[in-house]
């Protein structure tokens, strides 16, 4: 069957597996590929380094025409990131290079021409050429200022890795300047980070498109009792001690160090004080490092759960990061569920909040003492936080309304009827 027309046609490039959306690197490209799958049709092609299941192909099939899935060997991964950068490039670049998904990208376009193609992350630029796609036709999702983020982590490393972090940061900056003169427009995950790309590349196609939050999923009312591993909750009981929870990936570096600098800094004297007090770390790929560290502080490390609302409504959500860059996924879903949520300035950066009246910033241990402390006794106070949170999640932060900005970008129209898409998908 002929393509109509009047249907635009995407080629959406990750970096990683873009399902399911159980993980920031997924989140964000997944609800992507969901948004513009109502307006245009939409392949997708990505590197994976872990087994494909039907459930992941089903699940993307659901909004993509064609997807393409190349195995990633995590062996020649770094061998080819250390020729990448021995050869004067970045490491990120030879990271995520594959010859085979140049070969499979080089087919897809023989088989359609593509109205845009959408490159997810700096990691992913290498492959535009091979789309076929000139460049007032490409869109790079830069997401955050990666260069930034190897810069921050210099900042909180000790010797011979700060050298390495600032000579990977110092590299992929330039090719942060030059990615910007590749596309069409360069996208950015918020405002703050599009204002840290133009102090250093003052380029006019760089645009923020925020990140949202799946407010029916992430919603108090859709969690129907508790997790049976859950062994307290967040004080709402009185005759239950009081708990803390943060989520997210423990093999991300940035949520490393943030957690061991709570569990050293920050938990030590909530349990000198609350000796009751429990302290949920729900994710997975924790390393010997954090799993260590947690034991020592009494911390319970919940391993891949299937579901964390469960661990949300019955906790104080907690984001203590001092490296940040974009917009925490972990934050919104703590919002959503209407949960008093204690983050870090870093945390909340790339977020329209209003500390003290949508969320609480802690920077101190002695302020995340405090601040714990406080919500723990104050059964109104985290309801207030938690109800202004929730408005605010439906105000402004849903999937639809912070990815609308797509629809001018890429030239996007409603469709006059949704069948034509349904017709390109069978």
């Amino acid at each position: 069957m002929s393509n109509p027309p009047s249907v635009p046609k995407i080629l959406f490039l990750v970096h990683r597996t873009p399902y399911p959306p159980n993980r920031g690197h997924r989140i964000r490209s997944y609800h992507l590929i969901k948004y513009l799958a109502q307006f245009a049709v939409v392949d997708t092609a990505f590197l994976a380094d872990e087994p494909i299941t039907e459930g992941v192909r089903v699940g993307l099939r659901e909004f993509c025409d064609r997807v393409v899935a190349v195995p990633f060997d995590a062996r020649l991964r770094w061998w080819r990131g250390l020729r990448s950068l021995a050869a004067g490039r970045t490491a990120t670049e030879g990271l995520f290079y594959s010859p085979r998904l140049r070969r499979e990208i080089a087919a897809l376009r023989s088989a359609r021409d593509y109205d845009w193609v959408i490159a997810y992350c700096s990691s992913m630029a290498q492959y535009l050429d091979d789309a076929g796609v000139p460049r007032d036709r490409c869109v790079l999702d830069l997401v955050d200022v990666d260069s930034q983020k190897f810069f921050d982590y210099a900042t909180w490393s000790r010797w011979p890795a700060r050298l390495l972090w600032r000579w990977e940061g110092r590299r992929l900056r330039r090719y942060e300047v030059w990615l910007a003169r590749r596309v069409r427009w360069l996208t950015l995950v918020s405002e703050a980070e599009c204002r840290v790309y133009r102090r250093f590349c003052p380029a006019d196609n760089v645009v923020a498109v925020e990140n949202g939050v799946d407010g029916d999923y992430f919603h108090p009312r859709a969690v129907q009792g508790r997790m049976p591993a859950l062994r307290t909750n967040s004080g709402d009981d009185a005759a239950t001690p009081p708990s803390c929870v943060f989520t997210g990936a423990l093999d991300y570096r940035a949520n490393v160090d943030g957690l061991m600098w709570f569990l050293s800094e920050v938990w030590p004297s909530v349990r000198a004080r609350r000796p009751e007090a429990v302290f949920y770390i729900v994710g997975g790929g924790a390393g010997k490092e954090l799993r260590e560290a947690a034991a020592r502080a009494g911390a319970s490390l919940e391993h891949d759960v299937p579901d964390v609302r469960p661990y949300l409504a019955d906790a104080v959500p907690v984001a203590p990061l001092r490296i940040a860059r974009g917009v925490q996924n972990k934050v919104l879903e703590g919002m959503a569920m209407a949960r008093p949520v204690i983050a870090s300035p870093q945390a909340l950066e790339g977020l329209a909040v209003s500390p003290g009246t949508d969320v609480v910033e802690a920077r101190e241990p002695s302020e995340w003492v405090a601040a714990l402390e406080r919500l723990w006794d104050s059964p109104s106070e985290r309801r207030r936080l938690g109800e202004n949170a929730r408005r605010l999640v439906e105000a402004r932060y849903t999937w639809n309304a912070r990815l609308r900005p797509l629809h001018k970008l890429l030239s996007l129209t409603e469709p006059k009827k949704l069948s034509l898409l349904a017709s390109e998908r069978t």
